[in-house]
């Protein structure tokens, strides 16, 4: 997986077929575990027009699916018990993997462990969006404020952190902030969309409301007959296989000791800190940040704690590449699309119904909601109708009714949460908050803070 993500092999339009066996006889024996380059559906390329169809919109309540199971199925092979540690990081996302980086930075002995290898859930898995306005179904019509509005105001420093991060990486991570539109077609929606810019505004947000004209000339390509789109110029877009291998490498200069297979199965208060139970034994760590991401339930649950958290099995599909068509980042009012192409030219088509999660704890695609999904994306740009799918997966990833979970437990001192929707967008940033929290050199919003 590290080769497939350093490569990106097995991600071109045959999806594996031709490079696999030599990558795997290059690689050694080391790559047999469930092969390569996993196959991704569909196993061919397929025409998009043949796939897309229109679909009921789920009920709200369908979306969310239960905690995943651990998964049988690993990547790294079992690691053995570490040494004691002064802080041990559960969780190699990009939340964990940030709030060491952070840590180490100021000098802080730190152990990251990841049951499987670091960056292969959700941060690799999600569609490398950067989101700075509400998404277009998270905002309702009374425009209350609160622990939403709070976590508004973390959107642009979060997308100028990645930037900084990108820069000390010495790479681009083809990070594009060419705007973000939110699409209407009915007059109530274009009034909806008002109402929200202008909470967002009050907020600091830079978000305003364009007519069909300025739609037309920032993105021809969309459909026509739209009435307008609310505009924010300080969205785009990311490539997250190399954005999660950066922070890797970051962390891992910084000096993190990095444990990919060590899962751990217990957690119990020893004097000022803690005993972690892991499979062979344990070890003894002074704090622990849960910055687990879909499974920061569990790992909460192991000290009796609950998180506020719910989780969307959320589906990507990747079209074949075109000429340069669509910059910005493009959602629909109160429907569920995320839509953008990349520097490749390939289109990324996320949002909108949503996958399941099997009792072993896999994210798995359903054809309906690939159907669903492409029918909106194909009302919004019509050109896809001529593209073929060329791979879709799916992963949990986190839903907060308000904003993230960020700081230190009221019942258990030395034990930390970070959990956070829009993770991609945001992780830099709630892991520097949540390092600063451990570091006691300042708190989160008060809203963030961890319940009893």
């Amino acid at each position: 997986m590290a080769a497939r993500r350093a490569t990106r092999a097995g991600m071109g339009l045959c999806g594996g077929r031709i490079c696999a066996s030599t990558l795997r006889d290059i690689l050694g024996p080391a790559t047999a575990e469930a092969g390569f380059a996993a196959p991704r559906a569909p196993l061919r390329p397929v025409p998009i027009a043949a796939l897309w169809r229109p679909r009921p919109d789920a009920a709200r309540e369908a979306l969310y699916a239960d905690p995943p199971a651990p998964r049988a199925w690993r990547t790294a092979s079992p690691a053995p018990v570490p040494a004691d540690c002064a802080t041990l990081v559960i969780g190699g996302g990009v939340v964990g993997l940030s709030t060491a980086l952070f840590l180490a930075r100021e000098g802080e002995e730190v152990l990251l462990a990841d049951r499987n290898e670091p960056g292969l859930g959700a941060s690799t898995a999600n569609a490398g969006s950067l989101h700075v306005q509400l998404l277009a179904y998270a905002f309702g019509d009374t425009g209350a404020p609160g622990p939403l509005a709070e976590a508004l105001a973390l959107g642009p420093p979060a997308v100028a952190l990645w930037k900084a991060l990108a820069a000390e990486a010495g790479e681009s991570l083809s990070i594009r902030t060419e705007g973000g539109l939110i699409l209407a077609d009915t007059p109530e929606l274009l009034d909806w969309l008002r109402r929200k810019t202008a909470f967002e505004r009050a907020r600091g947000i830079a978000a305003e409301v364009i007519g069909p004209a300025e739609l037309r000339e920032r993105a021809p390509a969309l459909r026509p007959g739209l009435l307008g789109a609310s505009w924010c110029p300080q969205e785009g877009q990311m490539d997250p296989l190399r954005g999660t291998a950066a922070l890797l490498r970051l962390a891992r200069q910084a000096g993190v000791r990095i444990a990919p297979g060590l899962a751990v199965t217990g957690l119990a208060r020893e004097g000022a800190g803690y005993r972690v139970q892991v499979p062979g034994g344990g070890f003894r760590a002074g704090r622990v940040v849960n910055a687990a991401g879909p499974h920061a339930m569990q790992v909460a649950a192991l000290l009796g704690e609950a998180l506020p958290m719910r989780l969307v099995v959320q589906q990507v599909i990747a079209t074949s590449a075109a000429a340069p068509t669509l910059r910005p980042l493009v959602q629909w009012a109160r429907r569920h699309l995320s839509l953008k192409q990349s520097d490749t030219g390939q289109f990324l088509v996320g949002g909108g119904w949503p996958g399941r999660l099997d009792a072993d704890g896999a994210a798995r695609l359903l054809r309906e909601a690939v159907e669903g999904n492409l029918w909106v994306a194909g009302q919004a740009l019509p050109m896809l109708g001529g593209l073929r799918v060329l791979r879709a997966w799916a992963s949990p990833n986190i839903h907060l009714d308000h904003g993230p979970v960020i700081g230190e437990s009221p019942r258990h001192p030395g034990l930390f949460h970070a959990v956070t929707s829009n993770g991609w967008t945001l992780g830099p940033l709630v892991g520097r908050l949540l390092a600063d929290a451990v570091l006691g050199r300042g708190r989160p919003p008060a809203a963030f803070a961890p319940g009893g």
